[in-house]
């Protein structure tokens, strides 16, 4: 997935996490949808099931994605855990760490002052009080870190 791919589907989940009602370009949902999200797969098959069902004319991108499903050629999924299963939690992870790093906050704790909140340590704190994932600080270090270092090999 390209970088441009990643940070459109970090909004994109972002912002149907907050609830919030988002309108998104066919292409960026084939782009997702074959790279395994399967909430965009969906979200594609019911756009072709409501226009087909309209009588409307499916776009060229929707088409094309729809044949290739019917051909039975699934989209590629790679070898190893599956990235896309945590895709949503771990982008909005990151989204929130960057917003806290805005707010002033570092974004993980100094091992010499462990008393002073970090980005990754409030996140923490906020998905155990809320009955979000259980998931330790540490753990949360490394999806930022991860993060951070597919941000710097976007830009190379």
């Amino acid at each position: 997935m390209t970088a441009e791919a990643i940070e459109r589907a970090v909004y994109i989940s972002a912002a149907v996490l907050r609830g919030q009602n988002v309108t998104v370009a066919v292409e960026d949902l084939v782009t997702l949808a074959e790279a395994g999200w399967p909430q965009a797969h969906i979200a594609l098959c019911e756009k072709a099931e409501r226009e087909t069902e309209a009588g409307d004319t499916l776009s060229i991108d929707l088409q094309a994605y729809i044949v290739r499903r019917a051909k039975g050629h699934p989209p590629a999924v790679p070898r190893g855990r599956n990235r896309m299963a945590n895709f949503a939690r771990d982008a909005t992870i990151a989204v929130t760490i960057r917003w806290l790093i805005k707010e002033g906050f570092y974004a993980t704790r100094n091992e010499a002052t462990d008393a002073q909140e970090s980005a990754c340590s409030v996140v923490a704190k906020a998905l155990a009080a809320n009955g979000g994932p259980h998931l330790s600080e540490r753990a949360i270090e490394k999806i930022w870190e991860r993060y951070q270092r597919e941000d710097a090999e976007a830009l190379h």
